[in-house]
């Protein structure tokens, strides 16, 4: 039995119509695999749409998405936050959300590199961690937004 998962209107309305919308469907495919209960997956997607709303307000396109964004969310943003509610403001639930996030992407570009070489597959086998680890990424300059939301953490705390 496939699980349901619903958003508040409001969520759902930042999500899509936000620069995150063309991957919606793929994400949420991805937890469903993970076997992710719906209330889980949807605690994920209020914490992704409350970043979606952020970054739609301040007109950020996806391609300029990094590291201090994601910072500037948690540490400027989160703490003085008025969007409207329902909002997920805690940083635990977005660190969450976050550290799904990683893993869908990581996994989407093992699938490319594995289309690349010609080899079936969608990126999720141990040889293809082991062979494109998340350090090979981070090498080629691709930020993980749980990286940014524990730095985010670290200097909201003064833990420099």
């Amino acid at each position: 039995m496939k699980s349901i998962i619903t958003l508040h209107a409001t969520p759902n309305a930042w999500l899509t119509n936000s620069v995150l919308a063309p991957h919606l469907d793929a994400f949420i495919a991805y937890l469903q695999r993970g076997r992710y209960a719906a209330e889980t997956t949807g605690g994920y997607l209020n914490g992704i749409a409350h970043f979606a709303y952020w970054i739609t307000q301040i007109n950020l396109p996806l391609q300029v998405l990094d590291e201090r964004t994601v910072e500037q969310f948690l540490s400027d943003h989160l703490p003085r936050c008025d969007c409207p509610r329902p909002v997920s403001r805690a940083y635990r639930d977005l660190h969450a959300a976050f550290e799904r996030i990683d893993g869908f992407v990581r996994r989407r570009l093992r699938a490319m590199l594995r289309k690349q070489k010609h080899r079936p597959g969608q990126g999720r086998c141990p040889h293809d961690h082991k062979q494109w680890p998340n350090a090979f990424f981070a090498d080629l300059g691709l930020f993980t937004m749980s990286k940014a939301h524990r730095s985010a953490c670290q200097s909201r705390c003064g833990n420099n």
